[in-house]
């Protein structure tokens, strides 16, 4: 009721919004033809699923995840880097895409993560998060553990998850030889006991590494 349209409520056209909207179509109309035919084609998509977001952030789930952040995160990421960004739903088809995030991705079905497989299958890259695939659609929890659907694509199960209390952090130390990841991370939000099944690790927790030492 509030928010009127390009022509308002008034019923007449000298209105600001009126005459801003109309200069645009003059100054559209004035361009060539082959310039306004032309369309960018994104490359990565960024999944955004509404019943994930309400499973994600319901009062019952541990720790605070800010679902809508965690996907800004990720694709202000990739604005940064000139990288255009289409916002797909789970459900829509995924070929012609070089990457896809779906970070959070707690609630997914069997179909979704069929999808993904098949998708990962044909040569696309797949990048998720912590506390992803622990959920079916009607937010029951995957039987043999997470990340459930996902658990073949991602070569890996998770034994335990463990939000960070507030002022609580941890260590990530990298593993691998490459120059531009060498070094260590803070961390300070989530930690999950990972058992590897086909999947590399990049970083291990620090503290894990000293329980080795001193278990040996």
């Amino acid at each position: 009721m509030y928010h009127s349209a390009i022509v308002s409520h008034a019923g007449h056209e000298h209105t600001r919004v009126f005459q801003e909207v109309a200069a645009l179509g003059a100054e559209l109309h004035s361009l060539e033809t082959d310039l306004l035919a032309t369309r960018l084609h994104a490359r990565v998509a960024l999944l955004l699923s509404w019943p994930n977001w309400w499973a994600v952030e319901h009062e019952h789930v541990p720790g605070r995840l800010p679902y809508l952040a965690e996907l800004q995160a990720y694709y202000q990421a990739c604005w940064q880097r000139n990288l255009a960004v289409d916002i797909l739903s789970p459900d829509d088809a995924l070929e012609g895409y070089d990457l896809v995030l779906a970070p959070l991705f707690n609630l997914l079905s069997q179909e979704q993560g069929s999808a993904l497989e098949h998708y990962v299958a044909q040569g696309g890259t797949f990048l998720t998060t912590y506390f992803s695939g622990l959920v079916d659609e009607n937010n029951r929890a995957w039987l043999g553990g997470a990340p459930g659907p996902l658990r073949r694509v991602l070569g890996l199960w998770v034994e335990e998850f463990d939000p960070l209390p507030e002022g609580k952090t941890n260590t990530l130390l990298n593993t691998q030889e490459m120059e531009a990841w060498q070094g260590t991370y803070q961390c300070s939000h989530w930690c999950e006991v990972v058992h590897l099944e086909g999947a590399r690790a990049e970083c291990l927790w620090r503290e894990f590494l000293r329980g080795i030492s001193r278990a040996h």
